[in-house]
């Protein structure tokens, strides 16, 4: 009863070592990655004020916004809608095909009279 668990083990041990080796080369990349992160900092608080002046902006946007949302739900509507329209004149398009076809010696026997 013991081979099988003892099986899945010797199976299981492959995926451990890969994951720990995938495990220290995201350590060995956060690591390179923390020079990047103290480099950026300044931008960052560079960028803060340049952000807080924009925030104004933003929540005087954001009306206009919400009056816009409506039209683009009528839209939305309103292109359904046409997408219906064309698939019925589609459907329609193919069912009228074989009348045509039918149609056609009809009118070459019309044309030599």
């Amino acid at each position: 009863m013991m081979a099988p668990a003892r099986l899945v083990v010797w199976m299981m041990a492959p995926v451990g070592w890969m994951m720990a080796v995938v495990r220290s080369t995201m350590a060995q990349v956060g690591r390179m990655m923390t020079p990047v992160g103290w480099m950026m900092a300044p931008v960052g608080w560079m960028m803060a004020p340049v952000v807080w002046m924009m925030a104004p902006v933003v929540w005087m946007m954001a009306p206009v916004v919400w009056m816009m949302a409506p039209v683009g739900w009528m839209m939305a509507v309103v292109r359904s809608t046409m997408a219906q329209v064309g698939s019925t004149m589609a459907q329609v398009g193919r069912m009228m095909t074989p009348v045509g076809w039918m149609m056609a010696p009809v009118g070459w026997m019309m044309a030599v009279v």
